[in-house]
């Protein structure tokens, strides 16, 4: 059997869980949000879009080391927006 080695180096382990990190703060974001508002969705789909981000940047890396840098960036860019929106 031809077994797969686990090309990912620990350090981008790492790196995607500390991008993933503010999504800790969620309760924290939530209330900052008023009831009666429309950026609540966005608020609500939040930690979610942060998983997926970070799992799909996991897996991109053995591959596709461009895409991995750059669901990373996104990801950055996505709490700085959020929480823009949701303080604002």
């Amino acid at each position: 059997m031809n077994e797969k080695k686990d090309k990912r180096p620990a350090w981008i382990a790492i790196l995607v869980i500390l991008c993933c990190l503010p999504v800790v703060m969620f309760p924290s974001l939530l209330g900052h949000v008023p009831a009666d508002n429309e950026i609540k969705l966005f608020v609500w789909f939040y930690p979610v879009y942060v998983i997926v981000a970070g799992i799909c940047a996991y897996m991109c890396w053995p591959t596709r080391k461009p895409l991995t840098v750059i669901l990373l960036i996104l990801l950055l860019l996505a709490h700085a927006v959020i929480w823009q929106l949701a303080v604002n």
